[in-house]
């Protein structure tokens, strides 16, 4: 095509461009070219940031490197992550499997990308973009005033996430140097593990291990069962912070239990360092949530189903297990989970042992007794 332009410059106004290939982008790049064609001055380049968005339901919408980018680049970054079903939007409209990421520099907290999935992503991802496009830092989040109740608040509280995890990790920007790691609120924990043991086990017997983080997101590992609780705990966890809760009887779970002692770790409340250790009773449990387990070796594909659902309807995002899988794999996470109750302030404790009656799935916490995580 012949340029218009005075300064006989071939601008092509109508040509196949390649990456990203996008609408939204496409139309941008255009307006550039006619406004440089015509000698318009409103627009003379298109931003460096240009978020996608997919519209499958749910919507998944992002802006800026994702971490395994950032990580080939070898670029240092934090995340902070929030998600609906914590955000009061989110359970107005039903959306507990949406959630909000940010990757952002730890040493500066400038904003590096943003990733949305859920209700309305690609109209979220607005909110981060202008942030990145100004150099903005995280701080933007945090002292913004959010309308409530709306699934943009969760900006704020991403932000948030990722300035727990660089205090936790002793990066955060400014922070004075400190001796040694001080104790964190079970709630602040990054992590909370299940185990199940239904009888004591002998030693290199296979045992199912939950792992699960602050958003439910469960791995579901093997370990050989070791007297000294040798290789219990994957290393990123003993590293970051935890809360294992060991689902057996007394006379079973003890023998584990005094091993964690012998490294150092204590049982809840009473611990000076980043773990906390509790028993619950896995079939008491289950009870109290209304599934009546059969027993031990007996239980049929349906009612293994019924506890697998029990647990993702309080979005525990377990992709690892088959919804009628191996009961030990349901059993390590619901007692992952009553962790994550009692860390959260949701189930009560008396000595080191959960309360299994308090609460149920789906119903508010009335308050932890012994539990220093409350706030």
């Amino acid at each position: 095509m012949r340029s218009v332009s005075s300064s006989n410059r071939n601008d092509c106004f109508a040509r196949t461009i390649g990456f990203p290939a996008l609408a939204a982008t496409s139309m941008e790049q255009a307006r550039v070219a006619m406004c440089h064609g015509f000698g318009i001055v409103f627009k003379t380049s298109v931003s460096a940031f240009q978020p996608y968005g997919i519209y499958s339901i749910p919507e998944i919408s992002t802006i800026g490197p994702s971490e395994q980018e950032l990580q080939a680049k070898g670029i240092p970054y934090e995340v902070g992550r929030a998600r609906f079903e914590n955000n009061a939007r989110g359970q107005i409209t039903g959306d507990a499997e949406g959630f909000i990421k940010i990757l952002f520099d730890p040493a500066t907290r400038k904003l590096l990308s943003a990733h949305v999935f859920g209700e309305h992503a690609t109209e979220l991802v607005h909110i981060p973009m202008f942030v990145l496009t100004c150099g903005g830092t995280i701080d933007a989040f945090i002292d913004a005033v959010f309308n409530f109740p709306t699934l943009a608040e969760s900006f704020k509280y991403a932000a948030y996430d990722g300035l727990q995890r660089l205090v936790a990790a002793g990066r955060s920007a400014g922070a004075a140097p400190t001796a040694g790691r001080e104790r964190e609120p079970p709630a602040m924990r990054p992590w909370f593990v299940g185990i199940s043991l239904s009888a004591p086990p002998e030693s290199g017997q296979p045992v199912t291990v939950c792992v699960m983080d602050r958003w439910r997101r469960c791995r579901l590992l093997t370990w050989s069962y070791e007297p000294g609780a040798a290789g219990l705990l994957p290393e990123e966890v003993e590293r970051e912070g935890f809360v294992l809760a060991i689902g057996a009887a007394d006379s079973v779970g003890r023998d584990l239990l005094a091993s964690l002692e012998h490294r150092g770790y204590r049982p809840a409340g009473k611990a000076d360092r980043h773990a906390d250790l509790v028993l619950i009773g896995t079939d008491d449990l289950w009870k109290a949530w209304g599934v009546r387990p059969a027993p031990r070796g007996r239980e049929g594909p349906a009612s293994r189903r019924r506890r697998y659902e029990v647990l993702r309807a309080q979005g525990l995002d377990l992709s690892s297990a088959r919804p009628a899988g191996p009961a030990d794999q349901l059993d390590a996470a619901a007692a992952a989970y009553a962790g994550y109750q009692w860390a959260t302030g949701q189930r009560g404790c008396e000595g080191s042992r959960l309360d299994p009656g308090e609460p149920g799935p789906g119903e508010p916490g009335p308050g932890a007794r012994g539990n220093p995580g409350r706030r």
